[in-house]
């Protein structure tokens, strides 16, 4: 580097030294931590934005607009990306630090309630149906004591 040249790191260290500055440049991560993931995603499948957009239904400026941090995706448009790299979104409360909110803690139902709940919702089981529902989520209950539900978009 020449004298007259500036560095990037000594400019961002300069304008992060204004609190408010740092504030909002913070409040803006998660939205480029999306970006940066949505990037690696279309990158690891090897694809073109123009190649990727067109294999999960959007234009390419679109996928342009989102990877640069312009546009914060729909959950449809989440679900479609995660879906052409060969994932699903997974959505997680994660509390904020220093939170004095309780934690939320997973929906645990154990087996029987939720074989009641399936035979309601369904309009019953016959005997058989019923037994083996029973003994299915008996199974589940024996390994993990409760079933552990887990919703994937």
């Amino acid at each position: 580097m020449t004298s007259n040249t500036i560095s990037w790191d000594s400019i961002r260290t300069k304008i992060l030294a204004d609190p408010a500055v740092k504030a909002e440049y913070d409040a803006l991560e998660p939205e480029f931590s999306l970006a940066r993931q949505v990037i690696t995603l279309r990158r690891a499948s090897g694809l073109s934005q123009r190649d990727f957009a067109e294999k999960i239904g959007i234009k390419q400026p679109q996928l342009a607009r989102i990877e640069s941090g312009q546009q914060i995706p729909k959950l449809e448009t989440l679900t479609k990306l995660a879906a052409g790299g060969g994932y699903t979104v997974e959505i997680h409360f994660v509390p904020i630090k220093d939170n004095s909110i309780p934690l939320i803690e997973p929906v645990r139902i154990p087996a029987e309630l939720l074989v009641e709940a399936f035979t309601h919702l369904l309009g019953g089981f016959d005997t058989n149906e019923r037994t083996w529902f029973t003994n299915f989520f008996v199974t589940l209950f024996f390994f993990w004591g409760t079933l552990h539900i887990k919703c994937r978009i």
